[in-house]
């Protein structure tokens, strides 16, 4: 009877952990998860922000991109950066307005992780380099060319390091 049991309670928890993962997986089918960065670096006084085109150059946005399933956000975030704007960063914090929706050109929906993101250096190599730009802009410019999700995220890093 014992056995029975115990084999009773596997395959129940076994069927929850089943659902579970079918569900994560239709999820991310139908919403991308994704992370990405606020990058900041101070220079002579003045805080600067990195911006890169979206692949296709159409607009400026925060480097951001796809959460593997077996990342934690921030990982994913660190890597997007690197890969997407080719830069090497340190995470400061995650915003309070993360995480965000937000419609690719593509037509795929994300819900984006952004974190701020202190610049270390440039990185070596870069994936994306020949598929996008990247600039350092000054808060006024970037504010400027920014969708609303984006801006509404460098506003909250904006006053969070005018405030330091």
């Amino acid at each position: 009877m014992e056995k029975f049991q115990n084999k009773h309670i596997f395959l129940s928890a076994l069927f929850i952990v089943i659902i579970i993962f079918i569900t994560i997986i239709i999820r991310n089918m139908l919403i991308e998860r994704a992370a990405g960065g606020v990058i900041y670096k101070i220079e002579k006084g003045q805080l600067y922000y990195l911006l890169v085109t979206t692949t296709n150059g159409d607009r400026w946005i925060f480097p951001k991109g796809k959460a593997e399933f077996y990342e934690f956000t921030k990982q994913a975030a660190v890597r997007e950066v690197k890969e997407e704007a080719g830069v090497k960063v340190k995470v400061v914090f995650i915003l309070e307005g993360a995480p965000f929706f937000y419609e690719k050109t593509s037509g795929k929906k994300q819900n984006i992780e952004l974190f701020a993101m202190e610049y270390i250096k440039d990185a070596n190599n870069w994936h994306e380099k020949h598929k996008r730009k990247r600039k350092w802009m000054a808060y006024s410019e970037a504010v400027s060319v920014l969708t609303p999700e984006f801006r509404k995220a460098l506003e909250e890093v904006n006053n969070i390091l005018i405030e330091k």
